[in-house]
């Protein structure tokens, strides 16, 4: 845990803005970030973003509960409990991804490898994906995005799933959207907040969930496609093209 003073000392530095000292922020826990191999790494040896007790904002807008250094650049996070080289090197693996390094830590925990990102376009910067998450070995590999449950009224969340899905279907992975229900009371559900309800049968009952797959119309089913019958081939020259 680290305390006002030393949240604003991490996030400004030398640098601390005027109105921080009639809105200080929050305490908070500082997130360090292991790269694709498990290596701390940054500037200062590591990467890493503060957790605050609640959200907020120097100037009361686009309030958050996760900052980061400001101007600091997008960054993947993987969680020490797998082996990812490994994972990757067997496209059979699902890879999970969804969004902050609580959600990525919680789902790994529970047994499904997730890759964290700091905001659903976070894994990009001047619109191209980052090379940290463009370098990765996707092909043929069954990719499950896992936002929030408000992505059904969210527009900006469901359009960087579709962008999601045009990257990893370029890479030859297999995108699929996981659908989270919303829980009873909440404005909106997150994969750590799932876990946590469902105790002991989250596991299964996240398996069982609905999902999105991309590669597939929506309403269509893989029976349906193989009921449809292909057109006549076209020769252009007999035979061969």
């Amino acid at each position: 845990q680290i305390s006002s003073e030393e949240v604003i000392n991490l996030l400004y530095g030398g640098k601390v803005p005027r109105s921080l000292k009639h809105k200080p922020p929050p305490i908070g826990y500082a997130n360090e970030a292991p790269d694709f191999a498990g290596n701390l790494h940054g500037p200062d040896g590591k990467l890493w973003r503060i957790r605050l007790a609640e959200p907020w904002s120097p100037d009361d807008k686009d309030s958050a509960k996760y900052r980061g250094p400001v101007a600091a650049k997008p960054y993947l996070y993987f969680s020490k409990r797998f082996d990812w080289k490994t994972l990757f090197a067997d496209s059979s693996k699902i890879i999970y991804l969804t969004e902050g390094e609580k959600k990525a830590e919680k789902a790994s925990k529970e047994g499904f490898p997730a890759i964290g990102i700091c905001g659903v376009f976070n894994w990009m910067a001047d619109k191209k994906p980052i090379a940290e998450f463009r370098n990765l070995p996707w092909a043929g590999h069954k990719v499950k995005v896992v936002f929030d449950s408000d992505r059904r009224t969210n527009q900006d969340i469901r359009r960087a799933e579709d962008m999601l899905a045009d990257f990893l279907i370029e890479q030859n992975a297999i995108p699929h959207v996981v659908e989270l229900p919303t829980l009873n009371g909440s404005l909106k559900t997150g994969v750590d907040d799932f876990f946590v309800h469902y105790k002991k049968a989250a596991k299964t009952k996240f398996i069982q969930l609905p999902e999105k797959n991309f590669l597939m119309l929506d309403g269509s089913t893989a029976a349906d496609l193989l009921k449809q019958k292909l057109p006549e081939v076209r020769w252009a020259v007999q035979g061969l093209i």
